[in-house]
This record gives C-alpha cells, structure tokens and sequence, in this order.
C-alpha cells in the first residue's frame, strides 16, 4: 500500500468514525466521548488524538446547532445567553476526553 493510499484510507476512516460519532451523539451525549475516541485513534500521536477529538466535538455541536436552526429555535437558544458558549464548549471538552483513547495502551 502505497503512503498515498494509507492517507486516503485514513481519511475515509476518519470520515466513517466521524459519521458513527455523530449518530451516537444523537442518541446519548456520551456518544461524543466515544465519536471522540473513534477519531482520536486514527491520529498518529496522543496530542493530535486529542486535536482530532475536539473538532469531532465542535463538528458535533455545529450540527446540533444546524438541527436548532432547522428547527427554527436559533433565537431563543441565543436568548439564553451563556448556555450557548457551554454548551460549545461541552462538546469539544467530551470530544477531546475521548479523543485521550489515543494514549491508551
């Protein structure tokens, strides 16, 4: 297997686990820490695990916001104004906890 292959490879697996992520996400929020895992295993290293986790936990949080604006409820989940920052960051905290999955050994 070629190096370009390997990388092609790696990134459908990102994309499957990513996918995997999202609709365990949907069903309990510890489905980010796992989707984070998924992610954070393919990385090459423990920093860029927990790098992949964390965008895991942002792309996850943009699609719940997609879902609210969709919904048509954007402006009273603005309206309640630091649950929007928390609720990002939680996110992207579980995401990079899974994301940890990376080091274990």
């Amino acid at each position: 297997m070629t190096p370009r292959e390997r990388r092609v490879l790696r990134w459908l697996l990102w994309i499957g686990a990513a996918i995997a992520g999202v609709g365990l996400a949907s069903a309990h929020w510890i489905g980010v820490v796992i989707g984070g895992a998924f992610v954070g295993l393919l990385a090459r290293t423990v920093p860029r695990g927990v790098l992949a986790g964390a965008a895991f936990g942002l792309f996850v949080w943009l699609v719940f916001a997609g879902t609210i604006i969709v919904d048509g409820a954007w402006e009273p989940f603005l309206a309640t104004g630091g649950f929007v920052a928390l609720s990002a960051a939680i996110a992207v905290a579980l995401g990079a906890f899974g994301g940890l999955a990376r080091g274990l050994r």
